[in-house]
């Protein structure tokens, strides 16, 4: 799937933080892209924690989106259009867990 000519690169973690797909090296995202999870995390929301993230510097754009179980993590030059890049990454989840049979992880790993 294809999302932007401008997204430099993009992770897809499961629920314990495991990188189940990545642009590049996957074990180069795991660091940031959990850092940036835990920053969301922390970060009270009415409700429950936050559904997606942006953060903005003058050196490019960073994302996250939660879909069920699993969080994409994407870095893209700046001035993309964000509510397309929030669509793109939530079809890029779904897409993932349809074509590679992505499942939630068993917490307790009694599936393992």
């Amino acid at each position: 799937m294809e999302i932007s000519p401008l997204m430099r690169g993009c992770a897809i973690l499961d629920a314990r933080g495991e990188v189940v797909a990545a642009t590049g090296d996957p074990s180069a995202w795991k660091a940031p892209a959990g850092a940036m999870i835990a920053a969301v995390d922390a970060t009270p929301v009415a409700g429950g924690g936050a559904t997606h993230a942006h953060v903005a510097t003058e050196n490019g754009e960073a994302f996250l989106v939660r879909e069920g179980d699993f969080h994409a993590v994407a870095v893209f030059e700046r001035f993309c259009l964000s509510s397309l890049v929030f669509f793109d990454l939530r079809a890029a989840i779904r897409d993932a867990r349809g074509e590679s049979g992505l499942r939630s992880p068993d917490p307790a790993g009694a599936g393992a």
